[in-house]
């Protein structure tokens, strides 16, 4: 395989990882409630993708993909858990500093929100 598909490959496959977490975590969140399921899945969809692209911004900043995964030890652990609790912070961050936060902060669901921290937690 070429030198250069490899990070791409494995960043991928992190940010398809991070949508499957989020997704499960809203359906076990979900669970037993019935159809409030529904009604979040349009938060759901604006979110994820803020989501992702923190954490995406955080992988490239920890230089997740530029390691030689062989010989991993506790220096690239916490870096990767490092990379996740400040994607997870940074997602938490955002609303703050946009303008429109404090229209914002009532219209987003709380459960959505401990959905993204347990996805955090999961990865």
């Amino acid at each position: 395989m070429r030198r250069y598909m490899l990070p791409i490959i494995l960043f991928l496959t992190d940010m398809v990882a991070i949508c499957i977490s989020i997704w499960l975590a809203s359906i076990i969140r979900f669970m037993d409630t019935g159809n409030s399921y529904t009604a979040y899945v349009s938060s759901l969809a604006v979110y994820m993708p803020v989501y992702v692209l923190c954490h995406a911004f955080c992988f490239y900043i920890f230089k997740l993909y530029n390691r030689v995964w062989k010989y991993a030890g506790i220096k690239e652990m916490l870096s990767i858990v490092g990379a996740n609790v400040c994607g997870m912070g940074l997602f938490l961050v955002l609303p703050v500093c946009s303008s429109r936060f404090w229209e914002d902060i009532f219209s987003c669901p709380k459960p959505l929100w401990s959905c993204a921290v347990s996805s955090t937690w999961a990865l």
